[in-house]
């Protein structure tokens, strides 16, 4: 899982936000056992990224080429967006995933669904 989040990350601008979103990703599949779950919720989150991206360039910044030095003086933004951002995502990863040995042990049996009940 490591290994497989680490390679997603470094084909990504954002290392960081990608290697925690394809951890994430890697637990959604353990616990649905099925990669159209992990699939769908990636396809989303670029379908928002971009509809994001149109709004932003055609109401504000335009469609001119960025540069690394206009994505690093939005570093700052990224960074309000973490601190909000990570306290949500760790209380849903918390609630979802943890404790995680109940759902590594439902992945090594191949159960689906509920595997705390």
């Amino acid at each position: 899982m490591l290994l497989s989040s680490t390679l997603f990350a470094i084909l990504h601008p954002d290392v960081l936000g990608a290697f925690v979103f394809a951890i994430i990703m890697s637990l959604l599949y353990m616990k649905t056992r099925s990669l159209l779950a992990s699939m769908m919720v990636h396809a989303a989150n670029n379908v928002i990224a971009v509809i994001l991206e149109w709004i932003d360039r055609s109401l504000f910044t335009g469609f001119e080429a960025v540069t690394i030095a206009d994505f690093q003086s939005y570093l700052w933004l990224g960074l309000v967006c973490m601190a909000i951002g990570f306290p949500w995502l760790w209380f849903y990863v918390k609630q979802q995933f943890f404790p995680l040995q109940p759902l590594l042990l439902a992945h090594k049996q191949g159960k689906t669904g509920d595997y705390l009940a």
